[in-house]
């Protein structure tokens, strides 16, 4: 794993992350943790969240990728107390669309529940509407999640590509700190 530092919330950190952080973030083939501080520049300077695993915030599009960023969520259930599974629908043609979209997402994390319930995990399932990295940076915060873990691509690889990657964002929004999950670069 890559551990880099990040200033916690802030307009300035939201608008700059730092060309090397985010130069690790698009390019790195190994997991990288953005750590983020409370109380920079101060003597009393420290991580936002110690305790890293306690309520963990996964956002999941049901894209491969993120699949396997679940799977590895599994594999680390011993490490973690709390799990929040947020999907986010990005947009839909119309109402109908909608609430078909929301309530397909509900029924796949409702299965992805299942799973962790029965590790013995707490866990707690949200579907949003929106923007998918101001609504995960927006839950992480409201649920005091002391991780977001995520893959670094996922869904809409094109549009990713084009505009910034949701990962980026969260990175630059949220204030809490993010485990990024390389997928697989083909």
């Amino acid at each position: 794993m890559i551990a880099v530092a990040s200033h916690g919330g802030g307009i300035v950190n939201q608008i700059f992350l730092g060309s090397t952080t985010t130069d690790i973030i698009r390019t790195s083939p190994i997991p990288v943790l953005v750590e983020k501080y409370k109380d920079v520049d101060k003597a009393t300077c420290c991580p936002i969240s110690q305790n890293k695993f306690k309520k963990v915030l996964l956002p999941l599009d049901f894209s491969a990728y993120s699949e396997k960023v679940l799977d590895q969520i599994i594999n680390a259930s011993d490490f973690i107390e709390e799990v929040i599974l947020l999907s986010v629908v990005e947009g839909a043609h119309n109402d109908e669309a909608l609430h078909k979209a929301i309530h397909e997402k509900e029924q796949k994390l409702e299965a992805a529940k299942e799973d962790l319930l029965k590790l013995g995990l707490m866990v707690k399932t949200m579907v949003r509407q929106g923007a998918a990295s101001a609504n995960i940076a927006e839950v992480a915060e409201q649920e005091n999640a002391t991780l977001i873990v995520m893959a670094t691509r996922g869904e809409g690889l094109i549009k990713e590509l084009l505009l910034g990657s949701t990962a980026h964002s969260v990175a630059r929004r949220s204030n809490r700190p993010l485990l990024l999950i390389p997928s697989p670069r083909s």
